[in-house]
């Protein structure tokens, strides 16, 4: 497969690319076999000049032995040493050379002169012959280098249309994904449209409902006055099962909804263990009226430290300090302590008598001696705890509080 037949080809062929690297592989592949056969020519070229070398010092070494041969007498005496002037013995001196006849060394002479000729000879063939390979090497490389350089420029441009066009599918493409994210995005908006319109339908639905029930609620509900009242007479009736001193004049505030005793406000109260009172009253009013009637109250309550301001009987049976008003309310009674569980029981029971679920925990460092025989008390005691787990307690940190 020769260049010029693959240039003549059309460029648009798609196996003209094919044949032109096959063409470089090829041209690579001689190039290296020329390279080989010159490293041997040369080579045998350098066996050659050293065997003419070889041959030249055994023909000069020949000619000098034949040179002595003719310095030689030819008769055997003694004769005079050129250098020292003294005789030599012919015997003597036939002992340094060889006893060849002079026709045998000019026959030897004359074959070795014969084998330089021949040896001249291989010399210029070989040497003819590495200048042919050089040569060849030499069309080989341009060749190759025409054929790489063919291969870059026509490669450049049969490829050239095809990146083009590459690159004209590579925007397209980049067009088309835009255009599906967008499509996905209004999808997954739609999807979000049609569940917001879903869900505002629900909406108005309950909306609607909650409407009806709101009228329901508005045309049922009871006034505020009809509330303070309910609260008051809750209120009352606790603050007289306790009993406290002179329980009138009780009432809820219609501005602070706070309560009021005996005409005064909560605020101005000065017994600690009549505001105590006042205030656990108050709160279970706002839970008996909120089991009731449907109000948004929650149906727990939790008291911590109710005994506070209360008179009671500690274990050493010595009263709790309290202050003159407490005194002359005479909330340093026991009995009073007691009727305040008592109470408090009865109101439980009676709304889960009624189905009316409700949750009532009250923390307390002790009870009094004189409650500790209430059954009705001790039966809603849930746990006990003191510092030496006396009495059937447990040992806990309450009782040091």
């Amino acid at each position: 497969m020769e260049l010029a037949s693959i240039t003549q080809r059309m460029r648009s062929d798609s196996s003209y690319f094919d044949d032109l690297r096959k063409l470089i592989v090829h041209l690579e592949s001689e190039n290296t076999k020329y390279k080989t056969n010159k490293s041997l020519k040369l080579g045998q070229m350098e066996q050659h000049i050293r065997l003419k070398k070889d041959y030249k010092q055994d023909i000069e070494k020949l000619s000098s032995s034949l040179a002595v041969i003719k310095k030689l007498p030819d008769k055997h005496e003694e004769v005079d040493c050129p250098v020292c002037n003294s005789r030599i013995g012919y015997a003597k001196l036939a002992l340094n050379f060889e006893s060849n006849p002079v026709e045998t060394v000019k026959a030897e002479v004359n074959s070795l002169k014969n084998r330089l000729k021949e040896i001249d000879t291989l010399i210029e063939e070989e040497r003819n012959n590495i200048i042919h390979l050089e040569s060849e090497e030499q069309r080989l490389l341009e060749n190759l280098e025409k054929a790489r350089e063919m291969l870059d420029i026509n490669t450049e441009n049969f490829v050239a249309p095809f990146i083009t066009q590459r690159d004209e599918f590579v925007a397209e493409k980049a067009r088309v994904l835009e255009r599906i994210n967008k499509i996905e995005q209004l999808i997954k908006m739609r999807k979000q449209l049609n569940e917001l319109i879903s869900n505002s339908e629900i909406l108005q639905n309950q909306i609607a409902i909650l409407l009806e029930k709101l009228d329901a609620l508005k045309a049922s509900a009871p006034s505020i006055d009809d509330v303070l009242t309910n609260l008051a007479d809750y209120l009352r009736d606790f603050l007289i099962n306790i009993p406290i001193k002179n329980p009138h004049g009780i009432s809820i505030n219609s501005k602070s909804f706070l309560p009021v005793v005996r005409e005064r406000n909560y605020a101005e109260l000065t017994s600690g263990g009549l505001r105590t009172l006042v205030s656990v009253g108050y709160y279970f009013s706002l839970l008996q009226h909120s089991l009731s009637n449907a109000t948004n109250y929650p149906s727990f309550i939790m008291i911590d430290t109710i005994g506070k301001y209360l008179g009671k009987t500690k274990r050493d049976n010595d009263l709790e300090v309290s202050n003159a008003d407490d005194a002359l309310e005479g909330l340093d009674d026991p009995t009073k302590y007691i009727n305040l569980y008592k109470h408090i029981a009865k109101i439980s029971e009676s709304m889960l008598k009624k189905q009316k679920s409700h949750q009532i925990i009250i923390v307390d460092n002790d009870l009094p001696a004189d409650a500790k025989g209430e059954l009705m008390i001790q039966q809603y005691v849930v746990k006990h705890f003191n510092s030496s787990g006396t009495d059937g307690a447990s040992i806990g940190f309450i009782d040091n509080a």
